[in-house]
């Protein structure tokens, strides 16, 4: 039973994401939530908490408004204190000057007791990339912006030119 009353809360977050109601899907998750999202482009983020991952969510809105993500398989794994959810699923968009954008992903949370405390999203971030050179080139600067809190191509967390861990992340030349 708890299974199932984890998924159908699965799925009711990605309608909610489907619907631009970012405030309130970010309401799901702990105060001190880890957020990521796998790349080394403009929405590649390390985010840590409620705003950071909302001002993920609110980018990529401006981005690419209109973006649908569909679930294809849900699996739901341990109990109410430590709950792992894994998510596959699919993603499409209209861009800016009508080229599609369309790709698939995988996306690992991590609950307790019915709050995300860890949500890491892996799209094919080739196609991410690409999507976001489109939208730069039709004039969208933040599409080519890099965040203050993505990772470094390390994996570390790129905060100001210096990684979370203390190692100074490598400068562009």
């Amino acid at each position: 039973m708890y299974k199932r009353i984890v998924e159908h809360k699965t799925r009711a977050g990605y309608a909610l994401l489907n619907r631009g109601r970012f405030a309130e899907l970010v309401q799901q998750f702990d105060p001190h939530v880890r957020f990521t999202f796998a790349g080394d482009h403009a929405l590649a983020v390390h985010a840590s908490g409620r705003d950071e991952a909302l001002a993920w969510f609110e980018r990529v809105g401006r981005l690419m408004p209109g973006l649908t993500l569909t679930p294809s398989v849900i699996v739901v794994q341990g109990p109410p204190w430590d709950t792992r959810v894994a998510t596959r699923f699919t993603v499409e968009a209209t861009l800016d000057g009508g080229q599609r954008y369309a790709n698939a992903g995988m996306q690992l949370i991590r609950l307790r007791w019915g709050k995300v405390v860890e949500d890491h999203l892996h799209e094919d971030t080739q196609a991410v990339a690409h999507a976001l050179e489109h939208l730069s080139a039709r004039g969208h600067a933040e599409a080519s912006e890099l965040p203050d809190n993505r990772l470094d191509s390390g994996g570390a967390r790129d905060v100001g030119g210096h990684a979370e861990n203390g190692v100074v992340a490598a400068e562009a030349e």
